[in-house]
C-alpha cells in the first residue's frame, strides 16, 4: 500500500512540476492541455509497462552460467521495446525453473515420510 501511495504522490509531483514550467513560459490553454494529455499519455504507458509480467521471450540469453537440478540460471539482457526505455543495456540473471523436478522431489519426499511412517510400525 506503501508503494502505491509513493507511486501516487510521484505522479502528481511530476504534473505539479509540468504546471509549474508551463506557467514560466506562458503557454496558451490549447498548448497546456496538449501538454497535459501529453503527460497523461506517458504515465499511463508506464504504469501498464509496470504491469506488465514478464516471461522468457522478453529476453535475449547471452550465456548459460549454471545448471542444476531444478533447472537452469543464465545472463541475459532485456530485449528493446522502447528506445528510451531505462535500464534497456543492464544485464541480469534468469533463473528458468523447471516445474517436473519439483513435482517429482515433492513426490520423493511423500514417498519417503510416507515409508518412514510404515516402517515405524
Amino acid at each position: 500500500m506503501e508503494n502505491i501511495l509513493k507511486q501516487h504522490k510521484e505522479r502528481v509531483s511530476r504534473r505539479i512540476q509540468l504546471e509549474n514550467e508551463m506557467a514560466k513560459v506562458d503557454l496558451s490553454e490549447e498548448a497546456r492541455d496538449q501538454m497535459r494529455k501529453m503527460l497523461h499519455q506517458k504515465e499511463t504507458n508506464y504504469l501498464r509497462l509496470k504491469r506488465a509480467k514478464m516471461n522468457r521471450d522478453m529476453f535475449d540469453i547471452i550465456k548459460k552460467l549454471g545448471i542444476g537440478a531444478f533447472g537452469e540460471v543464465s545472463l541475459v539482457r532485456k530485449r528493446h521495446i522502447e528506445p528510451d526505455e531505462p535500464h534497456a543495456e543492464q544485464l541480469y540473471a534468469m533463473k528458468t525453473l523447471r516445474k517436473v523436478g519439483h513435482c517429482f522431489v515433492n513426490v520423493a519426499r511423500l514417498l519417503i515420510n510416507v515409508f518412514t511412517i510404515v516402517s515405524r510400525w
